[in-house]
This record gives C-alpha cells, structure tokens and sequence, in this order.
C-alpha cells in the first residue's frame, strides 16, 4: 500500500515505460479507513516484467518474504553473490538464455556447489561500455548457504563453466534488510532507458524479453508469496470504503473488509 503522493510519482514514472512490452497504466484503489479516516492506495496493475509499478510491488513482498526466512533459518549464512561474463560485442537471440542455463543448469547443480546452496533469489544486470560498445552481464544473488563457500572455489567453478572468465565476488551479509534491497533495486533498474542506440535497446529488449530476468533458486523456488490481509496502518482496522478510479469516473464499495492483496498473476 501507498500513500497518495507515493502513488502519483509512481503513475508518473510508469508513463516512461508505456512503449515497453505489455506495460499498461495502473488503476488506482483509494482505501478510505472506516474507522480513523486515514486514506491509503493501492495501485492494481498489468504484470508486464517492465512495468516499474510491478516491479516495486514484487520487490516490496519478496523482501517481506526473505526477511521471515531469514528470522525462522538463523543457522543459513546469507551472502550476497556476484558472478560475471566476459564482455561481448554484440547479443545473440539466445545470449541471456545460454547465460542463465550457465547459473541454473550447471553453477547450481555443480558437485562442489549445490549441497553447499539452501536456495535464494538471482536478478540479471548489464552495462554498456560507452566508449567500446561492449556489453557487460552479471548475476546478482542473496544466497542461503548451508556451508559457506571460498571465493577461490567459486571462481574456479565459474571459469570451468564460462571458458573464458573467473570474476566472482562473495560478500557475507550482516543486514538481511540491506542485502535484499541490494539484490531488488536490480528488479527495478531502468537502465534500459539510458541506452540510446535504439537498435541495442530493441535488441535487449527482445533478449531479456526470453527468460526470467529474475527467480528465486533452489529450495526457496516454490516458496510462495504470502497474502496479507489490508489492514489499517493506523489504527489497525480492516472496514474501508473502496474508491477505484478510472479514466473519468470511480465506483464505491462500502465495507471492504480483510480484503487479500496478492490477487494477480505476476510474470517474470
């Protein structure tokens, strides 16, 4: 939920990404609290992979997911983990696949690795070298281990898989909130509005288009996202009156009540 200035700038920010693939613009749930009057919003939306509304709205309920994990499995070390490829010049229609295949098919189900991994979530970022035109591609990871492993290790797995590249950077994290919200702000990068060749921007579009540009891994695979019942964030009570706009008119719900908030179909 959002307060009303929260969801405006949202609305505004979606508005750039309305040329992406199946972006369409958010409807608008004021929640008017029964009880004390306090208004908040909710923003339904489209599910598009690029929709910044979706993303942050994803990225708010796994973070809330990952940090009950982390209370209930103290004995998981958390790190955050970075893999990359070397640079290339030019994208393939199946670079990102073969690239994820690299982290899925053959980093997690490696000997050395896997019984060493309990699970967490990966989010795929890139730059664009200004000067070269190459491309960069990286793997960002929050990961639960059930062992930790060296950096030495890693990097040695990673070169057998790649041919071509050993950089892998492992950090432990201290802060579950800080190493989530490290991992998430690559869900919600817009970088893709920074490339200004329109073919390099069209052609990863179409790439990343082609897979989960982000996943939860592992045994936390089919960990579900939870419902959670709205809730005043005042006083506490669960009767609103729904006010639900659209383009030129809004209908009223009287006495909403405990209403479920995870309600649509999200694709990565």
């Amino acid at each position: 939920m959002f307060t009303e200035s929260q969801a405006e700038g949202l609305l505004q920010k979606q508005k750039d990404f309305m040329l992406f693939p199946n972006v369409k613009p958010a409807i608008k749930v004021l929640y008017i609290c029964r009880c004390c009057g306090k208004r908040q919003v909710r923003l339904q939306c489209c599910g598009s992979m690029w929709c910044p509304v979706c993303n942050l709205k994803l990225s708010l309920k796994i973070s809330s997911q990952f940090i009950r994990f982390s209370i209930l499995h103290k004995h998981l070390k958390k790190v955050f983990l970075t893999l990359t490829w070397k640079n290339i010049d030019k994208l393939e229609d199946d670079t990102f696949k073969n690239y994820r295949n690299d982290f899925t098919k053959k980093f997690l189900r490696n000997k050395i690795i896997k019984d060493k991994i309990y699970g967490g979530l990966y989010a795929f970022d890139y730059t664009i070298n200004s000067v070269s035109g190459f491309y960069n591609f990286h793997l960002h990871c929050i990961v639960f281990l059930n062992e930790y492993i060296p950096q030495s290790v890693l990097s040695d797995v990673w070169l057998r898989i790649t041919k071509d590249s050993y950089v892998v950077d492992i950090r432990k994290i201290n802060d579950i909130k800080n190493g989530i919200a490290e991992v998430m702000k690559y869900i919600q990068s817009n970088k893709l509005l920074l490339v200004s060749d329109e073919y390099k921007r069209q052609k990863l579009i179409d790439c990343i288009s082609s897979i989960r540009r982000f996943s939860k891994f592992g045994k936390l695979y089919k960990e579900k996202l939870e419902k959670g019942i709205l809730k005043c964030g005042d006083c506490k009570s669960q009767m609103f009156d729904k006010i639900i706009y659209g383009e030129n008119l809004y209908d009223i719900e009287r006495g909403i009540e405990g209403e479920q908030l995870l309600d649509y179909d999200y694709q990565s």
